[in-house]
């Protein structure tokens, strides 16, 4: 039994058309062949953050900020984290050794 194909039309601005057209045609793709890599590669459909603003800004719209209401001093948390951290990073490196 064959996998059941959809087909979804989209009305993509000139620019966008053009721009996506320009991507594909790099990787010696069609459009077609393109946009569908877009749609199922999760890492293509979602631009990382890359400043600490975009972090919060994303964590925000994620709602993760204020999620651990069992946290009630971040920085003395982020202080233990790191500690627990460094302390595993000692303990691996003492095992390599």
């Amino acid at each position: 039994m064959s996998p059941q194909v959809s087909t979804l039309r989209l009305n993509l601005s000139p620019q966008l058309e053009g721009r996506l057209t320009s991507e594909a045609r790099k990787l010696g793709l069609s459009l077609e062949e393109y946009a569908l890599r877009l749609l199922e590669e999760p890492s293509a459909r979602v631009q990382r953050p890359r400043t600490g603003a975009e972090v919060v800004a994303y964590w925000r719209r994620e709602e993760v900020l204020g999620s651990r209401r069992d946290i009630t001093d971040a920085a003395a948390h982020a202080a233990e984290l790191r500690n627990t951290n460094d302390h595993r990073n000692s303990a691996q490196q003492t095992a390599k050794d």
